[in-house]
C-alpha cells in the first residue's frame, strides 16, 4: 500500500512538472506565433489565460489528491493500530460507512461546479478505502484464498469507478494495481500470467472511449512490465539454456507491435496511438537485439562463442514458435506494403527497412539451426544492430518522430560505451582506462548531442512548414 501511495505521488508530481513545462514553453513561443501571424494578439492572451487557469486547477486537484493519499494512509494506520480494541461490528461499520461516504461526497462535489475539481480526489479516496475494505474483511473472516485476487478485485473496482465517473485518478490507481497484480502472480506463482491481457484490454477500451491520450504512456509501460515478467516466467517454465531463443522471440514480437504501430500511423484517427506504440516497442526491441550482440550471452549448453564449435539446432518447439512469429510479421509487412502503395505514401526507408528485416530474420534462422560458428553469428548480429540504429534515425526523420531519433542516439552511445569496456578493460592500465574512457565519453557525448539536435531541429522545422502550409 505504501509503495502504491509513493508511486502515485511521483506520478502526480511528474504531471505537475509537465504542466508547468508546457505553460512555460507556450509563454515563450506565443510571441513568435503572433509575429508569424499564426495567432492574433487577443487570441494569444486568451490562450495564455486559459492555460494559466488550467494550471491552477491542476495544482488544486494535485494537492487534494496528495491530501487524500495521506488521509487514506492515516485511516489504514488508525484501524491497524486499534485493531484488537475494536469489535467486529464496529470494524464493518467504519469500513463500509467511510467508503460509501467518500463516494457520496464525490458525487455531491461533481454536481456542484464550484467543487467539481475536488470530486476526483474524493473518488480516489473511495477507491483506496475499497481496497482497505477488501484487505481488512479478509483479515476479519480469515479468508485465506489466492491472495493476488484481492488486488485484482481492487483494480477492477477502481476501473469501474473510472468508467462510471470518468475519473482519471481512479484510472491511474487501477492501472498501478493491475501492475502490482501481475507482478504478484508472476513472481509469487511462476506461471505465465496471460489473464493480465484481459484486464489490460478493458483499460485500453476505457482509455480510447474517453480519449485519455495522455494516459496511453501508462498503459504502454504496464504492458512492457508484463512482458518483462512473462519473460522470466517463460524462461523458468522452459529451460534457462533457451534464453537466446526466447530473446529472439521477444525481439520478433516487439517488431510485430512496431509494425502494428506503423499501420496505425497511416490513419489520422489512430496516428497518436501508433507513435506511442512505435516509441516503446522500438526501445525494447533494440534492447533485446542489443543483448544478442554479446558473444558471452550466446554461450551456454548450446553455444560456444569464439570457438569453432557449432550451435546445436534449436528444439522443435522454438522452431515452431519462431516460424509462427515470422509468419505474422511478414503478413503485417506485406499488408503495410500494399496500403502504402495504394495510398502513394511508400518511401525509400520502407523498402530498406523491410530488406533489413529480411536479413535479420535470416541471421536468426541461421542462429537457431547452427550452420555457422558462434563468433560469426555474433558479428552478424552487431552489423545488423548498427544498421537498425541508422535506419531508425532515418525513419524518425521522415515520419517527424523525434522520440525514435532520440532512442537511436541513446542506444548508439550505450553500445559504443559497452564495446569500449569489453575491448579495453583487460588491455589498459586501470587509471589510463578510466581517463581515456572519460575523455571518450565527453567527446562522444558532444558529437552525439550535436547530431541529435540537428536531426530533431530538422524534424521541428519540417512540422512548422507543414503547419504553415495547412494554415
Amino acid at each position: 500500500m505504501f509503495a502504491l501511495v509513493m508511486l502515485f505521488i511521483v506520478f502526480v508530481v511528474a504531471l505537475l512538472g509537465r504542466q508547468h513545462f508546457f505553460a512555460t514553453r507556450l509563454k515563450k513561443e506565443m510571441p513568435i506565433w503572433v509575429e508569424q501571424g499564426w495567432v492574433e494578439q487577443a487570441g494569444a492572451e486568451n490562450i495564455l489565460m486559459a492555460v494559466a487557469g488550467n494550471q491552477k486547477h491542476g495544482i488544486s486537484t494535485a494537492f487534494s489528491i496528495l491530501g487524500v493519499l495521506l488521509f487514506g494512509a492515516g485511516v489504514i494506520s488508525f484501524v491497524a493500530s486499534n485493531w484488537d480494541e475494536i469489535s467486529k461490528f464496529i470494524k464493518l461499520v467504519i469500513l463500509f460507512v467511510s467508503m460509501w461516504a467518500a463516494f457520496a461526497g464525490a458525487l455531491w462535489c461533481r454536481l456542484r461546479d464550484s467543487y467539481a475539481w475536488l470530486s476526483e480526489a474524493i473518488l480516489l479516496l473511495g477507491v483506496i478505502l475499497f481496497g482497505v475494505n477488501i484487505m481488512l474483511i479478509a483479515q476479519i473472516y480469515h479468508i485465506d484464498s489466492h491472495y493476488p485476487d484481492g488486488v485484482l478485485v481492487w483494480a477492477l473496482g477502481g476501473l469501474l469507478v473510472a468508467w462510471l465517473m470518468q475519473s482519471k485518478p481512479s484510472f491511474v490507481a487501477s492501472s498501478l494495481l493491475m501492475m502490482l497484480w501481475t507482478g504478484m502472480e508472476s513472481f509469487g506463482f511462476g506461471d505465465f500470467h496471460w489473464q493480465f491481457m484481459l484486464v489490460w484490454a478493458f483499460h485500453v477500451v476505457l482509455l480510447v472511449r474517453y480519449h485519455w491520450h495522455g494516459l496511453s504512456h501508462l498503459l504502454a509501460a504496464a504492458f512492457l512490465l508484463w512482458t518483462a515478467f512473462s519473460f522470466f516466467s517463460l524462461l523458468q517454465m522452459s529451460d534457462y539454456s533457451n534464453v537466446v531463443y526466447l530473446t529472439q522471440s521477444y525481439f520478433i514480437f516487439y517488431l510485430i507491435l512496431f509494425l502494428l504501430g506503423m499501420h496505425l500511423q497511416l490513419k489520422e484517427m489512430t496516428e497518436h496511438y501508433g507513435e506511442i506504440i512505435q516509441k516503446y516497442t522500438a526501445m525494447v526491441a533494440l534492447a533485446c537485439f542489443y543483448i544478442l550482440t554479446f558473444p558471452d550471452f550466446l554461450q551456454g549448453n548450446h553455444w560456444a562463442a569464439g570457438s569453432h564449435a557449432l550451435r546445436a539446432p534449436a528444439d522443435n518447439l522454438w522452431l515452431w514458435i519462431t516460424a509462427e512469429l515470422f509468419l505474422v510479421l511478414m503478413c503485417l509487412a506485406l499488408w503495410h506494403r500494399k496500403r502504402t502503395l495504394q495510398e502513394h505514401t511508400r518511401q525509400a526507408h520502407h523498402i530498406w527497412g523491410f530488406i533489413l528485416l529480411g536479413v535479420s530474420m535470416l541471421v536468426m534462422v541461421v542462429n537457431m539451426l547452427g550452420f555457422v560458428e558462434g563468433s560469426v553469428v555474433a558479428v552478424m548480429f552487431n552489423v545488423i544492430y548498427f544498421a537498425m540504429l541508422i535506419w531508425l534515425i532515418f525513419f524518425g526523420m521522415h515520419t517527424a518522430n523525434s522520440p525514435l531519433v532520440n532512442i537511436s542516439f541513446m542506444f548508439f552511445g550505450v553500445t559504443l560505451l559497452s564495446r569500449y569496456f569489453d575491448t579495453f578493460w583487460e588491455l589498459l592500465d586501470r587509471s589510463l582506462f578510466f581517463m581515456a574512457g572519460g575523455a571518450l565519453l565527453i567527446i562522444l557525448g558532444i558529437i552525439l548531442e550535436k547530431k541529435r539536435r540537428k536531426v530533431v531541429a530538422g524534424i521541428t522545422h519540417k512540422d512548422k512548414v507543414v503547419e504553415e502550409g495547412l494554415s
